[in-house]
């Protein structure tokens, strides 16, 4: 793994992270009823966020379906 990893290149992997963090906060923005905590600039991979009127574990299960990895509850 760690041959993999130094393959691609740690400042490479950051770089995708953060496009792929980017893309992610940009489009739930785009959806009125998703509110997100924490700021847009100078943030880690982590975009924890709310759907109005849905509970947590509802939206991670209709998201699994989709191929979405998420974490739902109060400490995740």
């Amino acid at each position: 793994a760690i041959e993999y990893v130094s393959s691609l290149g740690l400042s490479n992997i950051a770089e995708y992270e953060n496009i792929l963090t980017d893309k992610l906060y940009r489009k739930l923005q785009e959806i009125p009823q998703v509110q997100i905590y924490g700021p847009r600039e100078n943030r880690s991979a982590i975009v924890s966020f709310n759907v109005k009127d849905a509970h947590p574990s509802d939206v991670g299960s209709l998201l699994d379906g989709y191929g979405i990895a998420v974490r739902t509850g109060h400490h995740c």
